[in-house]
């Protein structure tokens, strides 16, 4: 609150962060829309979090940080589909088995869990 009359308001305007920006009214009301889009905010594992603190000045050049926390959360992978076919007398190894081989894909957006483990 500032003591001078009339003087009680912020500088309205979009402020930058580091993730995205601040938009901010003359009466402090602010909105941050965060988009999901930056490897940084996309990559967070569950629970682990990003700050994003922003300067913001009053009427009078006075300023103020407003500071958010992005929390990952676990995003879910896209896997590949594993759809082999076997033939009789085809593809048989020396045992004489069947065998059908092939590669399965994960696309996980956090980041080291774009594998599979095995024995799962």
């Amino acid at each position: 609150m500032d003591p001078d009359a009339g003087e009680s308001t912020y500088r309205s305007g979009i402020h930058t962060g580091t993730y995205v920006a601040l938009t901010l009214n003359n009466a402090g009301e602010w909105t941050y829309a965060a988009a999901n889009a930056p490897p940084a905010a996309q990559s967070l594992r569950q629970s682990e979090s990003l700050i994003d603190t922003i300067t913001v000045t009053d009427f009078d050049g006075a300023t103020t940080a407003v500071t958010i926390t992005i929390v990952g959360s676990n995003d879910l992978p896209v896997l590949s589909e594993g759809i082999a076919e076997v033939r009789e007398d085809i593809g048989v190894d020396d045992a004489g088995s069947f065998t059908a081989s092939g590669t399965l894909l994960v696309n996980d957006p956090d980041v080291g869990e774009s594998s599979y483990q095995p024995g799962f």
